[in-house]
C-alpha cells in the first residue's frame, strides 16, 4: 500500500498568515466590508487557525522525543487561546526523579511582521538578561543559527528576550514528514548542547 505524503502547509494558512492584520481586522469587526467577503474571509480565518493547531498538534510530539534521554518536555503543552500561534511547554532538568524546571521550549508559526515560518524556541524558567546572554552565547559555539530575539528585533516584534534554536521559512512545497525530521534532528542537536550548561546553575 502506498502512503500519500503529507503537505505541511495548506493555501489558507498560507494566506492568512501573510494578511493577519486584514483579516483580523474583518473577522473582528474592525473594518466594514460586504456581508459575501466576511463570509469568505472568515471561512478562510477559521479553516487557518485549525489547520495551525494540527501542523503544531503534529510537531509536539516530535520535540518530546527528541529530548528522550537528555531532558524532559511536559506532555501538556500550552493551549492555543484565542488567535495566538504559538505553543510552549515546561521542560525539566534530567529524565527521571523529581521535577526541577529548567526552562519552558515552543514551537510558533510566525505571521505578519514576524514572516511566514516556524519558530523554534527557549526561555529559562529563572536568571536576569545577563545570564540568558551568556547562556545564548555559550549555545552558539555549537550551534551556530542560535540567537535571542533581542538581536534581531524587527524579525521578532513584541516578543519577550528569548533564544532561538530553529527557524525555517514555510511554503507550500514543505512536506510535513521532512519538517517533522529537520526539526526531531535540531532540536534533539540543541538539547544536546543545552543539557550540560543548564546543569551548570551557578553560571546560568
Amino acid at each position: 500500500m502506498i502512503q500519500r505524503r503529507l503537505p505541511a502547509i495548506s493555501h489558507e494558512l498560507q494566506f492568512i498568515a501573510i494578511r493577519k492584520t486584514e483579516a483580523d481586522d474583518i473577522y473582528y469587526e474592525e473594518v466594514v466590508v460586504e456581508p459575501f467577503l466576511k463570509r469568505l474571509s472568515d471561512s478562510v480565518h477559521e479553516r487557518a487557525q485549525r489547520d495551525m493547531e494540527d501542523l503544531l498538534n503534529s510537531l509536539k510530539d516530535v520535540i518530546g522525543y527528541a529530548a528522550n534521554g537528555l531532558l524532559r518536555v511536559n506532555d501538556k503543552w500550552s493551549s492555543y487561546a484565542g488567535w495566538k500561534w504559538w505553543t510552549e511547554s515546561d521542560i525539566y532538568r534530567g529524565t527521571r526523579g523529581r521535577k526541577s524546571i529548567v526552562g519552558r521550549v515552543g514551537l510558533c508559526i510566525g505571521q505578519g511582521d514576524e514572516g511566514f515560518r516556524l519558530i523554534g524556541y527557549f526561555r529559562r524558567h529563572r536568571g536576569g538578561a545577563s545570564k540568558t546572554w551568556r547562556f545564548a552565547q555559550d549555545c552558539k559555539k555549537k550551534i551556530d543559527r542560535i540567537h535571542l530575539t533581542e538581536e534581531k528585533q524587527t524579525s521578532y516584534p513584541g516578543w519577550s528576550n528569548q533564544l532561538v534554536w530553529f527557524t525555517k521559512e514555510l511554503a507550500l512545497n514543505v512536506w510535513l514528514d521532512e519538517l517533522q525530521r529537520e526539526i526531531g534532528r535540531e532540536a534533539k542537536r540543541f538539547f544536546q548542547v543545552a543539557k550540560p550548561l543548564l546543569e551548570s546553575s551557578e553560571k546560568y
